[in-house]
């Protein structure tokens, strides 16, 4: 373990009015405020002979005195105002680097485990202090101090007040520059290296009884890391909308593939995880076309946005009569005069009208596939205008992209650790099988063209492990084993080979799934009043991925888990072209039916089918007639059968009436019979109510008769006074009861 020598500790700048020193009765000591140090200060015991100009040189820390911690302390005011970690870089190319914070970064541990190693790592943004005239030497600081301090802090309560610091690389943006450069962020004699750092101590007034004497002492031992030479690729579906016309709809497979040494598999294990980030956006329009003339023109107008014209059926309508093309999308054949989308196409009917484009790509062959490579040279040379997409340091024209991602996409920044253990991150690019029943019939004569297989296919692993061997095997094959495109093979198998030579093993990382639509388009020109034919515009988007960079790997042997940090330029990743069924192809052609093989095969099987069947050709001919005949016979059969059946229901109508005007009667009778039924019942009801009513007027006669008669005088004696009650009883009237030994009421 080395220990750094700090040069520049004594630099007498004393800490800028901008931030407010810490009151003399609470510290003794002066505070540096290294943000606005001069670096020819910092660095002026630095022997600046020692790091000459070299343009074909590498960026790095300096030596001993390139990394420096200032300022940390238990105390949270000291820390909070003054804690800081900077970054001396010697850059021998003297290219200027951009000085926007966040285009500079360093690869550094994030985290620990309580082994004490890093458990994380990411690319931590610099913020751009110094440079020397010449930009051989920068000065960064590390823009997310709180940061820095709460890991620094967690790491140091656990081991004793000690600090470490995991510096893997430093990367830096170059002025004119596509993307970033990575390097280590040192040397050890004349390799390149990168370092741990352990600092102990405190920097003058940071201890707890803020002395004056600085007590820091950095020390640093060299960290493994991994170099990669990352290289994109990519795997696209076939159209999943074969009936749309003009119209299709694919899957794009992103990915990447590197080589790591054997070494690192051999003593740490397997594979397993990768962390990766990348910005993602969606490309807008992007119209590509292999005609000179139609390509002179789309570059004429891209980025001119059509004044607003008249409202269509489907909304507002954008056309510029000064403009002497136009082009839009057929959703049926030419003469169908279904319009979809389309350009300065005056026309109230047109599904979709483009105000502005910004791509206009040349192709050699627009019926084969281009690399995505055109589309990033057209976007890095674009002019980048008022509307600005501002990506980690780097500038776009905002037109390019979309404002919009697919929906389970994040626009902007994304990272991921991908784990092959993890089942869940496992894609699933299951197809539906659009291969029509004729197209499976003559894919039997083509070898390879048996698609069942893939189609089905499930379950892929983000990271996939390439040998020599299983990249031996066809294109066809090795297509669709690995889901690479056929036209990236050739650049993938030379890669294989050139790893196993150095003793690496090439792995492929699988990290995005886009849709890919695309649209065919014909062009029409004012100028002679007709359209080129064949249509041969194709307008597509897909996703984009820019700054694509590998941040650590992990490799897992039984249960021990172990992460290298990663050095790598990042690359930027545009989607590549894929033709249209319709693109280049008239209406009248055939897209995708017979070719000349299918013709000869055709042929072939004529000629030995007449050798074979001549012998019963005669039955044949029969049978062929007799099915032929069939379907007629059956029409006839069936025609004899309704005719029949109309005949009969005609014979049987009088019949029906009959039985029709018969069972009418019965039901009039039947009604009938209880209508006299209930009359009778009435009639009886009336009698028995006339009987009843006559017997009341008797019984009343009678009462009245009895009350009219005088009642005769009795010569008998009283009855007894018993029979008297009884009397009262059976009258139940005012019955007067004669008293015993009385006549008519006198003694």
């Amino acid at each position: 373990m080395k220990k750094l020598t700090a040069l520049f500790l004594a630099a007498p700048i004393l800490f800028a009015s901008a931030i407010a020193p810490i009151p003399a009765a609470v510290c003794a000591a002066e505070y540096i405020a290294y943000d606005y140090t001069e670096i020819e200060s910092d660095l002026a015991k630095v022997n600046i002979a020692a790091y000459p100009m070299n343009p074909l040189g590498k960026h790095r820390l300096l030596d001993d005195v390139g990394f420096m911690e200032y300022a940390y302390s238990e105390s949270s005011f000291i820390s909070g105002t003054y804690y800081g970690i900077y970054f001396y870089v010697y850059n021998p190319t003297e290219k200027a680097v951009s000085e926007e914070t966040g285009a500079n970064v360093v690869n550094m541990a994030v985290s620990y485990g309580e082994n004490g190693e890093p458990t994380d790592y990411a690319n931590c943004a610099l913020k751009f202090l110094d440079k020397t005239a010449n930009n051989r030497f920068l000065k960064f600081r590390l823009d997310d101090s709180a940061g820095a301090y709460k890991t620094a802090r967690a790491y140091a309560e656990a081991h004793g007040g000690t600090r470490r610091y995991d510096i893997a690389s430093v990367q830096l943006l170059f002025k004119g520059d596509d993307t970033a450069t990575d390097s280590l962020s040192g040397r050890e004699g004349n390799e390149g290296a990168s370092f741990t750092y352990y600092c102990k101590g405190y920097s003058a007034g940071c201890d707890e009884v803020q002395s004056d004497e600085n007590t820091l002492e950095i020390t640093y031992k060299k960290l493994d890391t991994i170099s990669l030479d990352i290289r994109s690729t990519w795997y696209r579906t076939d159209n999943l909308t074969p009936s749309a016309y003009h119209t299709e709809k694919r899957k794009t497979l992103s990915s990447v593939y590197f080589a790591v040494p054997n070494y690192y598999m051999d003593n740490y294990g397997a594979l397993q995880i990768v962390k990766a980030e990348w910005y993602e956006y969606r490309t807008s329009l992007v119209l590509v076309t292999d005609d000179d003339d139609i390509h002179a023109k789309l570059k004429r107008c891209a980025g001119y946005s059509l004044p607003y014209t008249l409202e269509g059926v489907n909304g507002p309508v954008y056309y510029d009569p000064n403009i002497d093309f136009y082009f839009y999308d057929y959703l049926g054949p030419s003469d169908s005069g279904e319009q979809g989308l389309g350009w300065n196409h005056a026309s109230k009917n047109a599904l979709d009208s483009i105000q502005r484009y910004d791509w206009a790509i040349k192709v050699d062959d627009i019926t084969k596939t281009a690399s995505g490579k055109l589309l990033e040279e057209y976007a890095n040379s674009y002019a980048v205008g008022s509307d600005v997409l501002n990506v980690a340091g780097r500038t776009y024209n905002a037109h390019l992209f979309s404002e919009t991602v697919e929906e389970g996409h994040t626009r902007g920044y994304n990272q991921k650790v991908f784990d092959a253990r993890d089942e869940s991150q496992w894609l699933d690019l299951k197809l539906q099988d659009n291969t029509s029943g004729w197209d499976q019939f003559w894919n039997i004569f083509i070898p390879g063209r048996n698609k069942e297989d893939w189609l089905t296919k499930e379950d892929i692993k983000p990271i996939e492990t390439l040998t020599g061997d299983r990249v031996g095997v066809s294109d066809y094959e090795l297509s669709n084993d690995i889901l690479v495109d056929e036209s990236e093979l050739q650049d993938l198998r030379s890669y294989v080979e050139q790893a196993e030579e150095e003793e690496k093993t090439t792995f492929l990382l699988r990290f995005s799934l886009s849709e890919y639509d695309a649209e065919t388009f014909e062009f029409w020109d004012d100028s002679t009043g007709w359209f080129e034919s064949p249509p041969n515009i194709v307008g597509f988007e897909d996703a984009v991925y820019l700054g694509f960079d590998i941040i650590y790997l992990g490799f897992v042997k039984e249960d021990a888990v172990t992460i290298i940090p990663v050095v790598a330029n990042p690359i930027d990743i545009y989607p590549s072209y894929t033709p249209t069924d319709s693109a280049g192809r008239n209406d009248s052609d055939d897209n995708g039916g017979f070719d000349w093989l299918k013709w000869v095969v055709i042929a072939v099987i004529i000629i030995l089918l007449l050798v074979l069947l001549f012998p019963i050709l005669p039955y044949i001919l029969q049978l062929l007639w007799w099915l032929i005949l069939l379907p007629f016979k059956g029409i006839a059969w069936i025609c004899k059968q309704i005719s029949e059946a109309v005949k009969r229901r005609r014979a049987e109508k009088p019949a029906r009436e009959a039985e029709r005007r018969e069972k009418e009667r019965t039901k009039a009778e039947r009604r009938k019979a209880k209508e006299e039924l209930k009359r009778e019942k009435e009639r009886a009801e009336s009698e028995r109510l006339r009987r009843k009513a006559e017997k009341l007027r008797a019984q009343t006669d009678k009462k009245k008769s009895r009350k009219k008669t005088p009642k005769r005088k009795s010569s008998k004696k009283a009855q007894p006074k018993k029979n008297a009650k009884k009397s009262v009883r059976k009258g139940k009237g005012k019955t007067r009861t004669a008293k015993k030994g009385t006549r008519g009421g006198k003694k």
